[in-house]
């Protein structure tokens, strides 16, 4: 009578669907591996992508790119600790390499707006 149902108690919330109600929230109270989270995260690289394809010369562009490209770089880096702790090396490995990207990304755009600061035939405009 006082056996231990399975599926219950401790044992399922080790075992919960990142996207479900009530998994772990993250900064803001959003869950970051929720569908939402994920969805908007491509949507603002795929923008800021298409910002930098058409407006590159444009310091406020770079600007906006070295923004977002070290805000997901720390995001990346707290993946890089989940994973480890989780015991995943291959998924660590992985999250160590889209934070060189992005850590690259934003150093590129540093780089074009010191190139146009020093040069200013380069024409890279203001904003």
């Amino acid at each position: 009578m006082g056996g231990h149902l399975e599926g219950s108690g401790d044992e399922a919330s080790e075992h919960r669907d990142p996207a479900a109600p009530g998994a772990e929230q993250g900064p803001a109270g959003v869950n970051p591996e929720g569908l939402p989270a994920v969805v908007a995260a491509i949507a603002a690289s795929a923008g800021g992508g298409a910002v930098l394809w058409f407006w590159w010369r444009r310091r406020l562009a770079l600007a906006l790119v070295i923004a977002f490209a070290a805000g997901f770089a720390v995001l990346d880096g707290r993946e890089v600790v989940h994973q480890v702790a989780s015991g995943q090396p291959p998924l660590a490995a992985l999250a160590i390499g889209v934070t060189a990207l992005h850590l690259a990304t934003a150093g590129a755009a540093i780089l074009l707006i010191r190139a146009a600061a020093s040069s200013p035939e380069a024409g890279v405009g203001v904003g």
